[in-house]
C-alpha cells in the first residue's frame, strides 16, 4: 500500500469516529464530567474536596467550546450527543457562569471565523511548522500548588500567527479579571477562578 493510500485510509477512519462521536473535546468533556462524579460519590475526601475542582474547572472549559460544536456539527447525530452532555453539565454543576457563557461566545466567533479562512484557504494547502522547542525543568523546592515545573525556550523564531494567538488569549485572560472586578467576593465561583488562571497562563490541555 503506498503512503498516500494509508494516509487516506486513516483519515477516512478519523472521519467516521467524528461523524458517529463527534469532535474529541465533546468526548473528553464526557470523562471530565465522568471524573468529577466519581470523586464526589467517593468515600475520600482528598477526591471530594480536592480532584474535583480539577475536574469541574476542566469541564467547565470544555463546556465554553459546545456552542461552537453544536454550530458546526456534522449531523443530527452529534448534535444530539451534544445536546445531551450539555445536559448532564447542568444536573452535575448547575448552570454556567458568566465568564463561561463569555467564553462561549468568544469561541463561537473565533470558530466562525477559522471555518471562512479555511474554506477559502485549506490548511492543508501550506502546512504550519511548530517552532522547535526545548523544556527546562525547573529545580527549586518554591513551586506552588498548580504551578509549572518548567520554562519553555523557543528555540527557532515563532510564526506571527503564534505571537497573535498568544496575545489574542491573554486579552481575553485580561478581560476576564476586569469583570471579575465588578463582582462582589461572594460571587467569584471556584470555576471563574479556575478559567481566569488557565486561559492567562495558556493552560489548556492540562492532564486528567
Amino acid at each position: 500500500m503506498e503512503d498516500h493510500e494509508t494516509l487516506n485510509l486513516t483519515e477516512y477512519g478519523y472521519d467516521l469516529i467524528y461523524k458517529t462521536w463527534g469532535p474529541s473535546l465533546l468526548r473528553r468533556l464526557d470523562v471530565t464530567l465522568r471524573g468529577y462524579e466519581h470523586c464526589m460519590n467517593s468515600d475520600n475526601p482528598v477526591m471530594q474536596d480536592h480532584k474535583s475542582i480539577h475536574y469541574a474547572g476542566q469541564s467547565a472549559l470544555m463546556w465554553s467550546m459546545l456552542s461552537a460544536m453544536h454550530r458546526f456539527a456534522p449531523n443530527g447525530v452529534v448534535r444530539h450527543r451534544i445536546d445531551k452532555i450539555d445536559q448532564k453539565y447542568r444536573e452535575l454543576l448547575g448552570e454556567p457562569t458568566q465568564t463561561q457563557q463569555l467564553m462561549a461566545k468568544v469561541i463561537e466567533r473565533r470558530a466562525t471565523k477559522m471555518k471562512k479562512k479555511n474554506y477559502l484557504k485549506p490548511f492543508n494547502q501550506h502546512p504550519k511548522l511548530e517552532p522547535s522547542k526545548k523544556y527546562l525543568y525547573l529545580k527549586t523546592n518554591k513551586l506552588k500548588d498548580g504551578d509549572i515545573p518548567y520554562k519553555t525556550e523557543v528555540l527557532t523564531k515563532k510564526p506571527f500567527d503564534m505571537k497573535w494567538s498568544k496575545f489574542k488569549w491573554s486579552a481575553l485572560g485580561s478581560a476576564l479579571r476586569f469583570i471579575g472586578k465588578f463582582k462582589r467576593e461572594h460571587e467569584l465561583s471556584t470555576t471563574d477562578e479556575y478559567l481566569k488562571k488557565i486561559i492567562s497562563n495558556r493552560r489548556f490541555g492540562a492532564g486528567f
